[in-house]
């Protein structure tokens, strides 16, 4: 098994003699990255969990679910040696095709500071006048007004250094009339209260943000972290 994983990370072998790059890249559209490294690259089928978790990142799923072709895009091992043009093919995924052209690069905005740029779009949409500008582009370097997010006029009103400490239905659990969300900022615990609510964070922490949560879900939020950190230890 080490020798396969070796052999798919460094040798540049030609595992489609005879075809075309274009037929090649047919073929590689047409099975996922685990069936090429079994079928194809024939590897023992041990080597799989070392590498069934490196498409979570971009795809969220593991590599029996992602096009070999597609990873081939984003430079994984094992196509060393089948002479691969740099270029995309009719059946690359969009964001793949970007990394697969000869410049580099992904159709995909990336921006610089990651996820914040899209908080930070979502304000200036949200709150109009608190973030200048009109582009993803020019939302980088934006200064923001702070003192246009909590207005008591404002009909969205964003509290910053508040960090939610429990969410709670309000009335009858069958029919809740509304919910509660406790709060602390700046050393005191404050609530409010409002209709409905859109929880939106680290889903570890919802049974404890939420006790009041039912058991079964409980129970299925253990479970994903369970399965996730073996995953980990299969070396994703």
């Amino acid at each position: 098994m080490q020798s396969d994983i070796a052999r798919i990370q460094e040798a540049a072998i030609d595992y489609m003699p005879g075809l075309s790059s274009d037929e090649k890249k047919t073929r590689l559209a047409h099975m996922s990255y685990r069936d090429y490294l079994l079928d194809v690259v024939k590897a023992d089928p041990g080597v799989i969990p070392f590498y069934q978790a490196r498409t979570h990142g971009e795809w969220g799923v593991g590599i029996d679910a992602v096009s070999a072709l597609d990873v081939w895009a984003f430079h994984f091992p094992g196509f060393a040696g089948l002479g691969l043009k740099p270029a995309r093919a009719p059946h690359t995924g969009y964001t793949a095709a970007g990394y697969a052209n000869p410049e580099g690069g992904s159709y995909t905005f990336h921006f610089p500071d990651g996820n914040a740029s899209i908080a930070r779009l979502l304000v200036r949409d949200l709150i109009p006048g608190s973030v200048p500008g009109r582009s993803a582009e020019d939302v980088v370097t934006a200064r923001i007004d702070y003192s246009r997010l909590d207005r008591p006029a404002s009909p969205v009103r964003i509290r910053l250094g508040s960090t939610a400490v429990r969410a709670r239905n309000i009335g009858d659990p069958a029919s809740p009339t509304g919910v509660e969300i406790a709060y602390s900022r700046g050393g005191e615990v404050s609530s409010v209260r409002a209709p409905s609510c859109v929880l939106a964070c680290y889903m570890m922490m919802v049974p404890y943000l939420c006790p009041e949560l039912p058991e079964k879900q409980k129970q299925a939020i253990r479970y994903l972290r369970q399965n996730a950190a073996r995953l980990y230890e299969c070396g994703g």
